[in-house]
């Protein structure tokens, strides 16, 4: 099951609990570096403290066979006999290859811990479980996990795979270090995955989008004292508008951190060409890290890269592929009663755009469960709760965050077949609308149907941990069993895209729309309707397939009305408010 996030909040400079603990590729060059993963602590299980320091192992990756027959229908697609269901004792095929090397596997549809004790049996020093459909997820012991004294790791499919393809199809050798690194080496600087910035959107709109300001945490993992030179580096298409930043030599001792963030003594300025001049195309962040003076005796951390795009005409948190879809290699769920996958969205020039539907990745396992006729509802929320960040004092849970999110407009797709799994879809929103500008919205997914586990894409090739310790704003919030949560554990993006449009073809005037809204919402009699307007005005409600259902004239006072909807069936309906000056609102009510 994929762990959920509430409301944790990381400052700047407070990302240093488990600062030293890594999972390296050493060898080859290509794949080297500081990789996202969890493990498996000690409690249920008997694995080694990480903790302590200098608490590690490092040696060469050996892909487990126990001669399962059949493949996995995952997203990852392996076979089965990497799973290590069928080698109780130690009984793979390959048991001498394994003896004195780690272990590598895939997640399947055994224990955690009766894999790891396999592994351990057939000599294993350490265990890399890949996991089959996204980002590395929390590992219960089960019956066997507490026999398990070696160490235990997971990854996300896409380092596994790229673990798997060099041992298979390269023949090459891969070196790891799994564990604590403080003082393993005198000289020694880096940076771990999740705690630096990256760019706002995977897919960011050119009308819209103005920049950041690059960012990272540095961690002295040796036990000299030295001192640190950090350069944040980005390339745009044709290197139009390249960046680069660098700070330091700046000095950081033995086991401490520097922290490069917007406002701190040491920061890189912001990378800002102003809306507009952002050219269309591929963008890669880059920050690169060395100690002046000094060679880094372990520099596989000292390096990290993100790409994103700019294009005029899908917002995105996902990265987008070259044809500019949304992109996705994780499918996380995890809901009994209901489920609801969203994308935050605000910014201060946002009325520069309309959002017409919404493109997203629907997902199953097809092996035990049917995703054609599911049908997926698809939700924009304007989010009206007033609060400033997850730190906002007099909160003790984010579900009271997200307590007044009327329905601005809905939509509803339906899965025409399997073979449609893990595809982008997209569908029409019933009424496009005009985004307003410093509005909180939400763009949900709802999953209609938990019994086949429907669930949607994520995109893992970003890491927004780090935005969300910074800037501590909501990035992907689910609303999974009657609770809303931050998101999903890791924070990679919601393979979500907002089709956009300009205000103009619809013939819309910003300046003639007014802000609107209704409560109780849902409703069951009556709801009260409030405007930014006042006077005679005229109501008509539709449902969401264009039929009026009841039109009536109304007075504001004081920008409020009541309205009857008694007579109105339990459903979704677009309220649409003209003042007799031509000024409209549009918004949804629900009708119980």
């Amino acid at each position: 099951m994929r762990k959920l996030l509430l409301s944790i909040a990381l400052l700047a400079g407070a990302f240093t609990s488990f600062g030293q603990v890594s999972f390296s590729i050493t060898a080859p060059g290509g794949l080297a570096g500081d990789y996202a993963f969890e493990w498996a602590e000690p409690g249920t299980w008997s694995t080694p403290d990480f903790n302590v320091p200098n608490t590690n192992v490092s040696g060469t990756c050996v892909l487990t066979d126990d001669a399962t027959p059949g493949t996995s229908t995952t997203a990852s697609g392996h076979p089965l006999a990497y799973e290590a269901c069928n080698a109780a004792g130690g009984a793979f095929v390959n048991a001498a290859a394994i003896n004195g090397n780690v272990a590598v596997l895939y997640r399947g549809s055994c224990e955690f811990g009766s894999k790891a004790l396999a592994c351990q049996d057939a000599g294993a020093i350490a265990v890399i479980i890949i996991n089959h459909s996204g980002d590395p997820v929390g590992m219960g012991a089960g019956a066997d996990g507490g026999s398990v004294t070696i160490p235990v790791i997971m990854v996300s499919t896409m380092t596994g795979d790229a673990i798997v393809d060099e041992l298979q199809n390269g023949g090459g050798v891969v070196d790891v270090f799994i564990g604590n690194k403080q003082n393993l080496y005198a000289n020694d600087m880096g940076a771990k995955a999740g705690e630096s910035i990256v760019s706002d959107y995977g897919g960011a709109h050119s009308a819209i989008y103005d920049g950041f300001t690059p960012g990272i945490q540095v961690y002295n993992f040796g036990s000299a004292d030295n001192d640190v030179i950090v350069t944040a580096t980005i390339t745009s298409p044709g290197s139009a508008i390249d960046y680069t930043s660098t700070v330091g030599p700046t000095a950081i001792l033995s086991g401490d951190t520097l922290s490069i963030f917007a406002g701190n003594p040491e920061d890189f300025g912001p990378w800002n060409a102003g809306i507009g001049n952002y050219p269309n195309g591929e963008y890669t962040l880059s920050y690169d890290i060395s100690i002046d003076g000094q060679t880094d005796e372990d520099p596989v951390d000292n390096a990290q890269s993100f790409t994103f795009w700019v294009n005029d005409g899908v917002i995105s948190l996902s990265n987008l592929d070259a044809t500019g879809n949304v992109v996705a290699d994780d499918y996380p769920f995890n809901a009994a009663t209901n489920y609801q996958a969203c994308m935050m969205f605000q910014e201060p020039n946002a009325s520069t755009l309309g959002v017409r539907g919404m493109y997203f990745i629907p997902y199953t396992d097809t092996s035990q469960f049917e995703l054609e006729g599911t049908e997926v509802l698809l939700y924009a929320y304007q989010w009206n709760d007033t609060w400033v960040d997850v730190t906002n004092p007099g909160f003790t849970s984010f579900n009271e965050y997200v307590t007044d999110y009327p329905v601005i407009t809905t939509a509803s797709y339906v899965v025409p077949s399997n073979d449609d799994n893990g595809d982008v879809a997209y569908a029409d929103f019933g009424t496009p609308f005009v985004l307003q500008d410093n509005v909180r919205y939400l763009f949900c997914l709802e999953s209609t149907d938990l019994a086949n586990e429907i669930s949607f894409g994520y995109d893992g090739t970003i890491d927004y941990d780090g935005n969300y310790g910074i800037y501590l704003q909501p990035i992907s919030p689910v609303f999974v069993d009657d609770t809303w949560y931050t998101g999903w554990s890791g924070l990679s993006a919601p393979s979500i895209g907002l089709r956009t449009f300009d205000p103009a073809e619809l013939g819309l005037d910003n300046t003639e729309m007014l802000e609107g809204s209704a409560y109780p919402n849902p409703a069951n009699d009556m709801v009260t309707v409030l405007v930014g307007g006042e006077g005679a005005a005229t109501l008509q409600v539709t449902d969401l397939a264009g039929k009026v259902a009841m039109t009536s004239d109304v007075t504001l006072v004081n920008g409020t009305t009541n309205v009857n909807i008694a007579s109105l069936e339990s459903g979704v309906y677009i309220f649409n408010v003209t003042l007799e000056n031509g000024q409209t609102a549009q918004f949804n009510v629900v009708k119980n």
